[in-house]
């Protein structure tokens, strides 16, 4: 555990003449707890660089609200996450259907590989197109442009 003098931080810093943005993640946090009440937008901005600082400004904006504003964030929250996991639903199924179409497109062109490649060695083997197309179900076309 640490232990800090809060008073003692606050004459810290005015003797030093150290701005905000030169504090550590620290000392932005007993900054912080000195004056969070009474920070500007400009220093909340410097401030909340650390996502944690600003996380905690939000709680304490939360907690500064009314009963009926508290209900009306909540519901706008709610809202928020669900259709953030709505998104994130839509956005997995849709690329679980994007594997499975490749899947499907990878194999057709497998099976279309293996007839030419079927069909090449009974062209090779001196076999007759008529019986090519009828093992391969290639097109006369396709047989023609193997030869």
């Amino acid at each position: 555990f640490t232990f800090v003098e809060l008073p003692k931080f606050k004459k810290l810093i005015k003797e030093e003449g150290r701005s905000l943005q030169e504090l550590t993640l620290e000392e932005k946090w007993y900054y912080f707890l000195i004056h969070a009440a009474s920070t500007t937008n400009e220093e909340r901005g410097i401030l909340s660089t650390s996502t944690e600082i600003k996380e905690a400004y939000k709680a304490l904006s939360y907690h500064d609200l009314t009963g009926p504003e508290r209900r009306s964030y909540e519901s706008a929250e709610k809202n928020r996450l669900d259709e953030l996991a709505i998104r994130d639903k839509l956005q997995e199924e849709a690329t679980q259907k994007g594997i499975e179409m490749g899947k499907k497109e990878a194999i057709k062109e497998g099976i279309e590989m293996s007839k030419i490649a079927i069909a090449q060695t009974m062209l090779a083997a001196g076999e007759s197109v008529d019986k090519i197309q009828k093992w391969t179900g290639l097109s006369l076309e396709q047989i023609n442009a193997l030869k």
